[in-house]
């Protein structure tokens, strides 16, 4: 019997050991659940600052080319977004051209297809019912 005492004894401290461990499991699982709802709070107001940093950039960018004058160590950046400035309208206008070229090809295609399929498909067997048959 004594042998079912030491069985009982080692399920006995198997199962507390157990539920130790799901308590301790449960545990990190709500920490790691505050710590990602903490990180979400954290990069929603992150995003909110970089929001109004570009407003506060975009009116001062707006009052240095108004007045034209602005803080020394700021210039530097100023002509930074007027160059990028400049470099997205000319990205902006090859994106229009190429729209434009896809849009003027697939109106030429049409016609150009149309009297391909003219040509071919229908005239051309009747020509060549019409041509002497070769020797």
């Amino acid at each position: 019997m004594e042998i079912f005492e030491q069985i009982k004894d080692m399920a006995k401290s198997a199962s507390e050991k157990t539920e130790a461990i799901a308590k301790t499991v449960g545990e990190k699982a709500e920490a790691t659940m505050e710590i990602q709802k903490l990180n979400a709070a954290i990069e929603k107001a992150e995003a909110r600052m970089r929001e109004h940093y570009a407003k506060i950039g975009e009116e001062m960018y707006k009052h240095y080319v108004e007045v034209g004058k602005a803080p020394e160590h700021l210039v530097d950046n100023f002509a930074v977004v007027a160059a990028s400035m400049e470099e997205v309208n000319d990205m902006k206008n090859k994106i229009a051209l190429l729209l434009l070229n896809i849009a003027f090809s697939i109106i030429v295609f049409f016609p150009a297809f149309g009297e391909e399929w003219g040509w071919r498909g229908y005239m051309m067997p009747k020509l060549i019912e019409l041509m002497p048959k070769p020797a």
